[in-house]
């Protein structure tokens, strides 16, 4: 009797061994496979804007070499480097004081020739002078007019007179510098707008137009974004670079950007129209084919996939999904076709 019943005994473990290494193996799905957590997005069309990025060096729009044109001593400085300077202030002194009496002289004789030519003209009309006198008049006025104009000009240049508002950017002379006629004095520069020129290669130029918008990054800046667009865009390849040159332009209102600074210019090429794109980080890539995971009825599906244009996060899919699919964003390395799927959050 003790015999038949250690018997059932050792039937019934055995028993209820297999049948909760049963129960174990069917998971949460019941059907021996445990259910992978996943977060999907749901595709839809939308415009892509293909974007492309260039090396080049900011310098100013506009800008004003200086030139102490009859050369001299230098015995004035009124500016430094770095300073904002007006139209028509005086940076220093070059030996001015000749070149002043000399545009003063020039000023006088210019007045003498008009005062003489506006005689003549009235003595031509009354018959009393010839024609040929009057004309000889007209000449020498516009005579005395070039000489004064030459004089302003050296005059300009002995008192380092900027012709535009701006900054100071270089100054290439020192106190009593003796300086050898036609020497540089100052550089300055209008930098509260800069551009950036950069090359464009033939492949990205074809649907580039003025008014594009741009954003710009200086490497000596590397925290700031500054927005740009462009200005100008030449249609004629460059032979030493083959590319198309074009420029960009850039508010500067805290003038962080100078002449000389590198740039990075991340310029918008092309919009592709009504396109699927994915999330780069769900695409899977075996050699050189790409594949994405989907969620067909609670299970994964593989899909091959033919892409496109890549951005910063996005890329374009040509071929392989479809509007409305559940593209599995987060999981997506650890499940295989056919397995089944908890979506834990949608987006």
């Amino acid at each position: 009797m003790i015999r038949e019943c250690g018997r059932w005994f050792v039937v019934l473990f055995l028993t209820g061994v297999f049948s909760c290494g049963n129960n174990e193996g069917n998971g949460e799905e019941g059907n021996g496979a445990r259910a992978v957590p996943v977060r999907v997005e749901v595709l839809e069309r939308r415009d892509f804007t293909v974007f492309g990025e260039y090396y080049g060096i900011a310098e100013p729009i506009v800008e004003a070499l200086l030139i102490a044109h009859a050369g001299g001593r230098v015995t004035a400085l009124y500016a430094e480097e770095g300073v904002v300077v007006r139209e028509g202030a005086s940076l220093g002194r070059v030996d001015a004081l000749e070149a002043i009496a000399n545009y003063e002289r020039t000023q006088i004789a210019e007045q003498v020739a008009l005062t003489t030519w506006r005689l003549r003209q009235k003595q031509q009309r009354r018959g009393t002078v010839s024609e040929v006198t009057a004309k000889e008049a007209r000449l020498a006025y516009l005579d005395a007019k070039n000489a004064r104009l030459r004089a302003a000009k050296v005059r300009d240049g002995a008192l380092c007179i900027t012709p535009i508002t701006g900054l100071v950017v270089l100054r290439f002379i020192d106190l009593y510098d003796e300086l050898g006629r036609e020497a540089p004095t100052f550089r300055v520069a209008r930098l509260d707008t800069v551009q950036v020129r950069i090359g464009i290669p033939e492949n990205d130029i074809a649907e580039l137009t003025e008014g594009n918008e741009a954003l710009v990054r200086i490497d000596a800046v590397p925290d700031e974004r500054f927005p740009a667009i462009v200005s100008r865009v030449a249609r004629a390849l460059t032979p030493e670079t083959q590319t198309y040159q074009v420029f960009v332009r850039v508010y500067n209102k805290d003038l962080r950007i100078i002449s000389g600074l590198k740039a990075l210019v991340r310029l918008a090429l092309r919009v592709i129209p009504n396109r699927i794109v994915v999330p780069s980080d769900a695409i899977l890539t075996e050699v050189d084919r790409h594949y994405v995971m989907i969620a067909v009825d609670g299970k994964a599906e593989r899909r091959r996939v033919r892409i496109g244009p890549t951005g910063d996060t996005r890329t374009v899919v040509w071929e392989g999904l479809e509007a409305g699919d559940s593209l599995l964003v987060t999981g997506q390395e650890r499940v295989r076709d056919g397995m089944p799927l908890r979506i834990e959050g949608r987006r």
